[in-house]
């Protein structure tokens, strides 16, 4: 983290320095500056001292047995990887004329990136365990940082670096698996298992009211006048926009009016009875 921190403060200060000298190519170039920045902080840290920045703010660093091309390699890899991430689709355009085959070189890619971010999540869950590698990259090349001074001269207790640690690994557990899971299902069904929902539906099952469109009739769902209204099965009705983004939402519908509860949307329809003012 603290590495990223100084190359985005490096390229924050490059890119303002390009906007006021005028120079207009940086946007066009900016995967390649970027990786081009990426390997010359990691050429003057990593490969050269043997230490990233951040390695060398909490006293770390590679082993001096660690040969100078694996450091470079290594550093390679870190910027290598990402900016073909970047520019696949253009690489695609210039190189690959066949349609068909940029869509597999794509679903390819995809794959790729999953099963990536598969390994970075084991790996993180190893790394918690055992505490040698942190990142994929440094388990790959078998490089493993090291403390330059002695453990009881830190200033911070390692309380603190386990406890931070640990946040930092669960929150982004978090980060990698909440978008994986479908919300609005979940919650959908956490609605449903509520016996106070099922009341609704209950006293509706039986018959369905008529809704009368007034003057003062609004939707139920967005509180505003019914633009297409159609018949909820209630007494209210509701817009087709409305119904049709909650249908794809989740499973069924509540009047937030008076709790009916629709389960089947095949029984919604236009609102037949004439306007009323």
């Amino acid at each position: 983290y603290l590495d990223d921190e100084i190359h985005d403060l490096l390229k924050t200060k490059l890119l303002d320095s390009a906007q006021l000298s005028g120079i207009t190519v940086y946007t066009k170039f900016e995967p390649e500056i970027d990786a081009f920045l990426k390997l010359l902080i990691y050429r003057l840290t990593v490969v050269k001292s043997k230490a990233s920045v951040g390695q060398r703010l909490l006293k770390l660093k590679y082993s001096k047995t660690v040969p100078e091309h694996l450091l470079k390699h290594y550093s390679l890899m870190l910027v290598l990887f990402p900016w073909l991430h970047t520019r696949t689709m253009d690489l695609c355009h210039i190189f690959v004329k066949n349609e068909q085959k940029r869509i597999k070189i794509m679903s390819y890619v995809n794959i790729m990136e999953v099963t990536y971010k598969i390994m970075h999540l084991l790996n993180l869950l190893v790394f918690l365990y055992e505490g040698l590698y942190s990142t994929v990259g440094q388990r790959i090349f078998k490089l493993r940082p090291i403390p330059t001074v002695l453990p009881n001269l830190r200033q911070i207790s390692y309380a603190f670096f386990s406890r931070e640690l640990l946040w930092n690994g669960f929150s982004e557990l978090l980060g990698i698996i909440l978008p994986l899971i479908p919300t609005q299902k979940v919650h959908s069904i956490i609605k449903s298992v509520l016996p106070s929902r099922r009341r609704g539906n209950e006293v509706h099952t039986d018959q369905t009211d008529e809704a009368e469109l007034l003057s003062d009739t609004v939707c139920m769902l967005c509180c505003n006048a019914p633009i297409l209204p159609y018949q909820f099965g209630c007494e209210h009705v509701a817009c087709y926009y409305c119904i049709s983004t909650k249908q794809m939402q989740q499973q069924y519908i509540e009047c937030s009016l008076c709790g009916y509860l629709l389960e089947d949307y095949d029984h919604i329809g236009p609102v037949r009875i004439q306007t009323q003012f």
